[in-house]
């Protein structure tokens, strides 16, 4: 089975996406999707398979990104809550 399957575009812009198509990706009616546009194409991906792609992209990323981002964010809480004294205290 080819990759590759053309289908029309119909009216309002809808796009059937073929049973054996929807069989295969495990895509059921309610099934949520993410619509990127890639390369010049359109990219439909389940947000479970986002996740599996995300995890794979940063798995050899030392550290926690997490930890990381809430140490920034408090970082930049203090810089805030000194800059106000600092206001504060010139007036």
């Amino acid at each position: 089975m080819s990759d590759t399957t053309f289908i029309k575009v119909g009216p309002q812009g809808r796009i059937v996406i073929p049973a054996y198509v929807r069989r295969r990706l495990g895509l059921d009616e309610g099934t949520e999707v993410a619509v990127q546009i890639k390369d010049g194409g359109v990219f439909l991906i389940t947000p479970e398979e986002a996740g599996r792609q995300l995890q794979a992209m940063f798995k050899d990323v030392p550290g926690s990104m997490a930890d990381e981002l809430i140490a920034e964010r408090r970082a930049e809480v203090e810089r805030e809550r000194a800059e106000d004294e600092a206001r504060r205290s010139r007036t």
